[in-house]
């Protein structure tokens, strides 16, 4: 799982930094455009549906969203 989310994420972003180091308070690539292809990019490579209430819970760091899919496809 945390080979696709790093691929997703790097996908998405274009950043050049490791997926694993990604932070909103830190990432300049990380805006509100980015933020709602990610959160298409994961429905798609996971097959989830991730409900608009969700997305504050995606808009954090790696770790974060890590920790999301975990309890999401358990």
């Amino acid at each position: 799982m945390e080979i696709r989310l790093q691929g997703v994420i790097e996908d998405v972003l274009g950043s050049e930094s490791p997926a694993r180091d990604l932070d909103i308070k830190t990432s300049s690539e990380w805006d509100s455009l980015a933020h709602l292809n990610l959160i298409l990019a994961l429905e798609e490579e996971f097959g989830l549906e991730i409900e608009p209430e969700d997305f504050p819970r995606l808009h954090s760091n790696y770790q974060g969203i890590l920790d999301y899919l975990k309890q999401q496809l358990v």
